[in-house]
């Protein structure tokens, strides 16, 4: 059973393992994307930028990702507030998703041209989403999860992550290729921003 709701409300019944994995699924996406961006996808390009100076380049696309991190806490705010008729986390995750998505796509054209003022601009752009659907998924904790569950959320969002990491470098390893890379990154973003923006689509029950 789950948690007394709000003064008037019954309790409502807790979320099976199956529903926290839906509400939560973008943890998989984010670790496919933060774990092999970073180890395997920007030391390569950087490589292609300028060989002899990509440790440096690698160092400006980690403080862009770093900068870009400082959305979260307005996004938090932004959303708390928000009366939107899809709810308040929903329209930022699906924004997100779209704007993530045609910036990977916009990188993917980018690097075939060796335009790279143009990947960083697309690169920002992605990494500015991810933090916008990640700080909204987090949102959805205090939403829908009962306080007797917060637990097994975070682990779930913690497992996702994982298993999203080891999947992005076995797939990288099987592939072999950066070019193509780019399409799993942009199926697997589309996928679990999908389930979880659907996942959501109920009245949140709040907890005490």
């Amino acid at each position: 059973a789950g948690l007394r709701g709000a003064a008037g409300q019954p309790p409502s019944p807790s979320l099976t393992t199956g529903d926290l994995c839906r509400l939560f699924a973008f943890s998989f996406g984010n670790g496919v994307l933060i774990s092999s961006y970073f180890i395997v996808t920007l030391p390569i390009e950087c490589k292609r930028i300028d060989e002899n100076e990509s440790a440096v380049y690698l160092g400006r696309f980690v403080a862009v990702a770093g900068l870009t991190q400082l959305i979260c806490p307005i996004v938090g705010l932004v959303s708390d507030r928000s009366t939107h008729q899809w709810g308040k986390r929903r329209p930022f995750v699906f924004y997100g998703g779209v704007v993530g998505i045609l910036g990977l796509a916009l990188q993917w054209y980018a690097r075939s041209l060796e335009f790279w003022g143009l990947y960083l601009f697309a690169f920002t752009a992605s990494m500015l989403a991810l933090n916008v659907i990640y700080s909204s998924m987090n949102g959805l904790i205090a939403d829908f999860v009962p306080g007797e569950q917060v637990g097994q959320a975070n682990g779930v969002i913690a497992m996702l992550s994982v298993c999203g990491a080891v999947s992005s470098f076995a797939v990288f390893h099987m592939i072999g290729e950066l070019g193509p890379f780019y399409v799993f990154y942009i199926g697997v973003i589309a996928f679990t921003v999908g389930t979880t923006f659907f996942a959501a689509n109920r009245p949140p029950t709040p907890y005490d």
